[in-house]
């Protein structure tokens, strides 16, 4: 998201140039679906025709619809992802092809996943961490990395290498075309997509929708033939898109932002970013599929506002009207997306009701099955996408007016059978020719009116009236049992909760006993260790007393020795004194300690002995 914020900045004229800037705006947000929902969904898409098997007729995604939805451009060059030789190579696209291949010798690696390519060139840290709406799971993680700065990848970084503006915006949209708009089965950057990336970059108009709306028809394909159910499989392929598309025409089963909120130069997925979509259960979601009154035909309808339509010729026609004709003319949609060669049918001449055209009845001729699609070459390829871009056939065309809605096909054709009916009555006059236009009309109108009687007969047997009020009845009831199911999804969470924290209570008793055991224990060993404690102390005590006592003893012993010595020396000092040589004791012994004084007379007695 911050890369993106980035690159719209820097490079908005350069994207608006080339019809993408609201296709990268809204990348940079999540998109939510429900398991139910889809299952349902993929239960009723049938991958022969590419269509959904409404309950209301077949519709699908249109190629006018992938554009006002994603943003995705339906005019310009073909979009095919090829590794060519080095005379062919772009500047941009050579920077690139040096940076993987320097990317891939660093980290010793063969593939170059997103996060290694983004932390490359993106070199600051994370700053936003979540949009819009998240599940609790999803909480948990956002709250887990908002601790700490992130880096986009966590391991040892490539010295920058230089790369020029173009160079760079190039990096961006190879990142953009191998994860958001055209994923593959690995999470990495795809080399083929570096010509297609440089060619966007240096301004040059490349046809997206095609390709991408023949990848979502492969996708949906693996789907919806799953053997276990529809929905099952684990295909990989740009599902938002389809989020966007399911948005608009069914509105009951995605909230949408208000327009204020979103802005006007991105394309309509932008109004479902970041919001979890209804929680519906699968009996909800088959019913929304198959009863018509929820379905908005016209939701992304040609903005022609004229009352009455017009006629157009397909000579020198402007962009809107070109991807009009685009949109509407049946073809062969070329996908060229990694080793994958890829034809799928588009057929909108059985959802036309889409456009704004009378629906009529539809021939079964789908000759060009599943396993035809699959292996091509590249040349079925490239006339594939000369065949849908051709312009200037000098067909003539009607757009319809934007607030029309096709009429029901039963209804129309008895009504124009009746028509041409009246006509060939009133304009032949011959018999013969008369006669032949009766025999062919009444064999068309036989058909018709095959149908038309087996209509009336299942009226006559049912009243409509009362099935319509059961089908209210049974929508009712279906959400009463929903919330009723969801109230008991709810309960029973509730008591799992209070069974875990019943559990939780039994182990914090277990421990709190566990504890008074330990400190029973722990205060049986301070008492002991207690009254050991005293009774030290009372022996300590009766030995200091009995030292006290030997102390002061040995103290008297030792005063008393003194004594008879201080006074043995007395005497000795006054028989020395009388004489003459030792007139200067007296005055010595007045200085001097007892033990020095004894000292220096028994030297004097030695020394005159």
């Amino acid at each position: 998201m911050e890369w993106t914020k980035r690159v719209l900045t820097r490079f908005e004229e350069t994207l608006k140039q080339v019809g993408i800037f609201g296709a990268v705006g809204v990348s940079q947000f999540p998109y939510h679906f429900d398991a139910n929902v889809w299952r349902a969904f993929c239960e009723l898409w049938g991958p022969l025709t590419n269509t959904l098997h409404h309950g209301a007729g077949e519709v699908s995604i249109s190629l006018y619809d992938l554009e006002r939805v994603g943003g995705l451009p339906i005019l310009g060059d073909i979009y095919e992802e090829f590794l060519p030789q080095n005379k062919d190579l772009v500047s941009a696209a050579a920077e690139l092809l040096h940076i993987h291949a320097e990317l891939c010798e660093f980290h010793k690696a063969k593939y170059i996943y997103y996060d290694l390519w983004l932390d490359h060139f993106y070199r600051e840290y994370l700053v936003y961490f979540a949009y819009g709406e998240q599940t609790d799971s999803e909480k948990e993680k956002v709250e887990t990395k908002k601790k700490s700065p992130v880096r986009i990848s966590c391991q040892k970084r490539m010295t920058d290498l230089y790369i020029t503006a173009e160079g760079e915006l190039a990096a961006f949209l190879a990142f953009w075309l191998s994860c958001f708009v055209l994923p593959h089965d690995k999470e990495a950057i795809r080399p083929e997509t570096f010509v297609m990336a440089a060619l966007m970059a240096s301004g040059q108009r490349v046809s997206l929708a095609p390709t991408v709306l023949g990848y979502i028809y492969h996708g949906l394909g693996d789907a919806a033939n799953n053997p276990d159910y529809p929905g099952k499989a684990n295909t990989i392929f740009t599902i938002h898109y389809v989020i966007g598309w399911l948005a608009l025409l069914f509105p009951c089963l995605y909230r949408r932002r208000l327009n204020s909120d979103c802005p006007d130069d991105f394309p309509t997925l932008i109004c479902y970013t970041g919001l979890l979509g209804s929680k519906l259960s699968l009996p909800q979601a088959r019913h929304i599929f198959r009863d018509g009154r929820y379905l908005s035909l016209r939701a992304s309808s040609y903005r022609e506002d004229s009352r009455n339509g017009r006629d157009v010729i397909d000579m020198g026609l402007s962009k809107e009207d070109s991807k009009f004709v685009l949109s509407i003319r049946s073809a062969v949609l070329p996908v060229r997306v990694g080793a994958e060669l890829i034809l799928e049918p588009y057929y909108p001449n059985r959802f036309a009701r889409q456009f704004g055209f009378d629906q009529g009845v539809l021939p079964n001729r789908l000759s060009f099955i599943r396993a035809l699609r699959q292996q091509r070459s590249t040349m079925d390829l490239a006339q594939a996408h000369a065949d849908l871009q051709r312009q200037d056939t000098g067909v003539k065309f009607y757009v319809p007016p934007s607030y029309y809605e096709g009429e029901d096909w039963v209804q129309e054709s008895i009504l124009k059978g009746v028509e041409v009916i009246i006509d060939i009555i009133s304009n032949h006059s011959s018999a013969r020719e008369f006669t032949i236009e009766i025999c062919w009309l009444s064999s068309k109108i036989e058909e018709i009116f095959d149908v038309v009687e087996t209509v009336v007969k299942i009226e006559d047997l049912v009243d409509i009236n009362q099935v319509k009020v059961l089908s209210d009845q049974d929508l009712t009831c279906s959400f009463e049992i929903t919330h009723i199911e969801d109230q008991l999804n709810n309960l029973s969470n509730e008591v799992s909760k209070l069974k875990v924290k019943e559990q939780e209570v039994l182990r914090e008793e277990e421990r709190i006993c566990k504890m008074r055991e330990d400190l029973n224990i722990q205060q049986q060993v301070l008492l002991e260790a207690e009254d050991k404690l005293i009774s030290s102390l009372d022996l300590k005590k009766k030995e200091a007393e009995q030292v006290k006592a030997d102390l002061a003893e040995a103290r008297f012993s030792k005063l008393q020795d003194l004594e008879k010595e201080k006074n043995h020396l007395k005497s000795l000092i006054g028989s020395v004194a009388s004489l003459p040589s030792l007139h200067f004791v007296a005055p010595i012994a007045n200085r001097y300690s007892i033990r020095a004084l004894r000292a220096s007379l028994m030297y004097w007695v030695v020394k005159n002995s």
